[in-house]
């Protein structure tokens, strides 16, 4: 029922590279459900719902920016309004947003395992576009 897909990265992934982080190699294998039945060597499409990756990209990126955001914000106003210096509310807000920032993303790997295995966040091997030899 699953298959490994080598994914051969192209143009239109840019040069972000967040996929693959200091490797030399920016290719890819990644597991999907084979829904198409394909077998080793076919080349394939593989489909991930948009909306499931904005989902994604939300817990991935916005959790950590609101946290950062949040705990600025707080900081910054908190401790002006208990009387704080400006510079000293400056600081308490940037140690507080990325401790927050820091927080959010250690809360996110540790739910990582079962964010894994929600299924509409895992790609579909969905049509076979030409069969291997």
């Amino acid at each position: 029922g699953n298959a490994k897909v080598y994914i051969d990265r192209q143009a239109a992934c840019g040069d972000c590279g967040a996929c693959q982080i200091g490797r030399d190699n920016l290719n890819m294998i990644i597991n999907v459900e084979n829904r198409a039945g394909a077998k080793i060597g076919d080349f394939v499409e593989i489909q991930l719902n948009t909306e499931n990756f904005l989902t994604a990209s939300f817990i991935l990126y916005g959790i950590p920016l609101s946290g950062l955001i949040f705990g600025i914000s707080i900081g910054y106003y908190g401790f002006k309004i208990l009387g704080y210096s400006e510079k000293t509310s400056q600081v308490i807000a940037a140690v507080l947003g990325l401790l927050l920032l820091s927080l959010s993303y250690l809360i996110i790997k540790s739910k990582e395992f079962k964010i894994k295995e929600i299924k509409k966040f895992k790609p579909l091997l969905v049509k076979i576009i030409d069969k291997g030899q």
